[in-house]
């Protein structure tokens, strides 16, 4: 007899497969609603609630700020399907996250209370309108890009595994590390915990020549970032106890190395996120979700206090509110994009000559004495402005180099890129807890690439590239395709990483 309960046969089969399905679609129904509610909700707070709390609190306009308001609009909805859905599309969240602040809540405020960064003094009030239609319109042809990308390509094509080269892993690692001992020794590491001015000062001693100086700082700090984002990925595989000794002294060489007090917010941000990225912050929609939203959080209560020693080891803050905060020279963003088209107004666009300088950005200016200066240098010095360390968001890169055509072509284009690279971070999530190397590492660091000069983050995009590249290893055997477009809930697979 059978025992009580237990069912034979094939209708009991069916009855057990019936029963799974219904509880499969129960979950899913109830995930599904949870999602809706927090796309609606984030959706409300970002392009109704949060523009109106500004609006409202700054009641005496001194210039238009609709357009400002337009922008939170589109980014904020674009943004309530990224994070509300916990979608797992890390360069589109970034590029959505940086022009809902910087060029969206920034200008909102600095319009309305008819404040302006001190280092952006005496702004052509006259463009602030035309600024604002850039962006509207670059944001439209990122929109127009990263769709036609979609559709184009909607499964994620991986032509070949990707998989870490032992050898090669293994080498960067100990070369990172030599190379983060030796430049430990050369600044120190009291100057290295001082502040970021100090450093600045360490290093000119050190290196005198400016473009070393750059390409060493670079070298050391990302290097040891991909190192250990690679080492880490390996670990997971079950690697020899050596091998997790030396990811713990690259992880240390790279914390003293770039530290939050005298690094660069972009860059600590970069290794931040990167670290996040490759412990498993992006694995599961509930995780996305989450980190998104603490991200745009941290922009504009974390990010103006981030700076707080930059010129001594006392801490000095800029404002003493998130709205003041908005108005200091963190956020020029808008007023450059603003400066840009007074450039082209008195100029003309440089027919590529910025580009120029972008692409052989290694040369070094005794070879090559006209070589072009940051676009933020430029337009600093075009306003003769004595402070000219200054951001040069990427629509002022486009517009300087070609006008309104290379700013429609050029977000064009950079929404199709994303897309395609979204889609591959994707398809690696699908099968495992983090994205490669470089899916950790570049949707960070875009951030720097978005706030500009596009020259002045060349030194470090190269070395990620360079390094990250030179890690991976594709494996023999046939291409795959990845289905997706649902995110997967959650992963538990072994990796391939550190296999000959």
């Amino acid at each position: 007899m059978p025992k009580p309960g237990h069912v034979r046969g094939r209708r009991g089969r069916q009855h057990i497969s019936r029963t799974l399905a219904g509880v499969s679609k129960a979950e899913d129904s109830r995930s599904g609603q949870l999602t809706g509610v927090a796309v609606v909700f984030i959706g409300a707070a970002l392009a109704i609630l949060t523009p109106t709390f500004f609006w409202v609190a700054t009641p005496n306009a001194r210039y238009n700020s609709v357009g400002a308001v337009v922008v939170m609009v589109i980014a904020g909805l674009r943004l309530a399907f990224l994070v509300g859905a916990g979608v797992q599309r890390l360069v589109d969240t970034t590029f959505w996250t940086f022009t809902y602040v910087f060029l969206g809540l920034a200008p909102l405020v600095q319009l309305r209370l008819g404040v302006f960064p001190n280092t952006t003094p005496n702004l052509p009030t006259a463009l602030f309108d035309p600024a604002l239609t850039g962006v509207i319109v670059g944001c439209f042809a990122y929109l127009a890009g990263n769709h036609l990308s979609g559709i184009r390509a909607p499964i994620a094509s991986v032509a070949t595994p990707v998989t870490l080269h032992r050898n090669r892993t293994l080498l960067l690692a100990v070369v990172a590390l030599l190379a983060g001992v030796y430049f430990v020794a050369k600044v120190g590491i009291g100057t290295l915990l001082a502040s970021r001015a100090g450093l600045d000062i360490g290093m000119q001693m050190a290196w005198p020549n400016p473009l070393t100086s750059v390409m060493v700082r670079a070298f050391v700090s990302m290097s040891l970032l991909v190192a250990f984002v690679a080492l880490a990925k390996a670990t997971r595989t079950g690697s020899s106890h050596r091998h997790i000794v030396l990811q713990c002294l690259v992880g240390a060489a790279l914390l003293l190395v770039v530290n939050p007090i005298s690094s660069p917010r972009y860059v600590f941000g970069t290794v931040a996120l990167g670290l996040l990225t490759v412990a498993g912050g992006y694995a599961t929609q509930f995780r996305t979700r989450i980190v998104g939203i603490t991200i745009l959080s941290a922009l504009v209560f974390l990010f103006p206090m981030a700076d707080a020693f930059r010129y001594g080891s006392r801490a000095e803050f800029k404002s003493d509110s998130p709205v003041g905060a908005l108005t200091t020279g963190d956020f020029d963003a808008f007023g450059q994009l603003s400066n840009s088209l007074l450039y082209l107004q008195r100029h003309g666009s440089t027919d590529g000559q910025q580009a120029l300088g972008v692409l052989f950005f290694w040369v070094p200016r005794d070879i090559w004495p006209s070589k072009p200066v940051d676009t933020g240098i430029l337009l600093a010095n075009s306003r003769g402005y004595t402070f000219t360390n200054l951001s040069s968001p990427l629509q002022a890169e486009l517009l300087i180099n070609g006008s309104w055509l290379a700013l429609i072509l050029g977000m064009f284009l950079l929404g199709w890129c994303a897309r395609r690279a979204d889609q591959r971070i994707r398809a690696a999530l699908s099968v495992e807890r983090s994205p490669g190397v470089l899916g950790c590492i570049l949707p960070g660091y875009m951030f720097l690439i978005l706030r500009g000069s596009l020259l002045q983050a060349m030194a470090y995009l190269a070395v990620i590239l360079v390094t990250g590249m030179f890690v991976q290893s594709k494996s023999r055997g046939e291409s795959r395709r990845v289905q997706v477009n649902q995110p997967r809930a959650d992963v538990s697979r072994k990796s391939t990483f550190l296999a000959r």
